[in-house]
């Protein structure tokens, strides 16, 4: 004997085995279509999905445009031959990029900028330390200087 089971899932009707437990009866007319779940707070399910989708979507769009304006990628705007009415607004062109491989690409560069500028600042330190013993040894001459002129040699 067919019996319903819940109407948000995809099998509408189910028969009852021996045992008391319930499998699916594909060849019933109710079983060839799926059964649409009725909307919950008068919202299409896929309306709901298309708008999360949608949401999701622009999400990464500006993430990618984000990446790409800070990795240097060009303005669509740079090249009027192949995108004529294009503007700064319309952004800047990532290629095949995704989201995902414009952050690993921000991270090499992170890394290696990480890197120069560790190097930059260990050169400094260094320049520092040169400087300060130059600047002692023109002190050091500059009284032997002093005591040369006071002691007339």
């Amino acid at each position: 004997m067919p019996t319903s089971r819940d109407p948000d899932e995809r099998w509408a009707f189910w028969n009852a085995k021996d045992d008391g437990s319930l499998y699916a009866n594909p060849s019933h007319p109710s079983n060839l279509e799926p059964q649409r779940p009725e909307p919950k707070g008068g919202v299409e399910p896929l309306d709901a999905h298309s708008r999360q989708l949608a949401g999701v979507k622009a999400e990464l769009q500006e993430v990618e445009q984000c990446l790409g304006i800070a990795l240097g990628y060009p303005y669509y705007s740079d090249d009027p031959k192949n995108f004529p009415n294009a503007t700064i607004e319309d952004g800047v062109c990532v290629g095949e990029h995704t989201a995902g491989t414009l952050a690993a690409e921000a991270q090499a560069r992170i890394a290696t900028l990480t890197t120069e500028r560790d190097e930059y600042r260990r050169n400094y330190e260094n320049l520092q330390i040169a400087a300060q013993s130059v600047a002692d040894k023109l002190e050091k001459a500059e009284r032997q200087l002093v005591e040369r002129v006071h002691n007339g040699s």
